[in-house]
């Protein structure tokens, strides 16, 4: 039991410290893997970390909903298989059958968008800034024989 707390405190430490240590120098920038440590453990973290704020918002509810109808549907299950416990009715047994799919079909929701959080945060980071340099320049050819138009990035 020792060695599992110790593991786990190992990990623990890794992935919070291979984010920072990989934090990027330039200003502009945002780290990938800390974007990911972020949306790992709060909901939308990656995407405010991004300061992508509509996005981190939309993600923190979807989150939230999930796992509010993920432990309503485990109360539900409980208390279905309580019932069937005592009373033994078929119909108590598939009460308790539907909420117990249920609740694993939401506990899949959740995890699916959980890792798309993440993912979605490790692309924000590298995309962060992209579009912030482009330029557009209108007018005369540098040879004075013509028009130009350039878009800089």
């Amino acid at each position: 039991m020792k060695r599992l707390a110790v593991r786990g405190l190992v990990l623990a430490a890794v992935i919070v410290v291979v984010p920072l240590a990989g934090w990027p120098a330039d200003e502009g920038a945002k780290s990938p893997f800390g974007a990911i440590v972020a949306s790992a453990i709060l909901p939308g973290g990656g995407q405010f970390y991004c300061e992508n704020y509509l996005r981190g918002a939309a993600f923190c509810a979807v989150q939230t909903s999930v796992a509010g109808m993920f432990l309503y549907e485990h109360i539900l299950t409980e208390e279905a298989h309580r019932r069937y416990k005592s009373t033994g009715s078929l119909d108590d047994y598939g009460d308790y059958e539907h909420h117990f799919d249920r609740r694993y079909d939401l506990l899949w929701w959740g995890a699916g968008v959980w890792v798309f959080s993440m993912a979605d945060a490790f692309v924000d980071a590298h995309m962060f800034k992209f579009g912030s340099r482009r330029r557009v320049r209108l007018g005369p050819a540098e040879d004075g024989a013509g028009f130009q138009v350039s878009l800089l990035f």
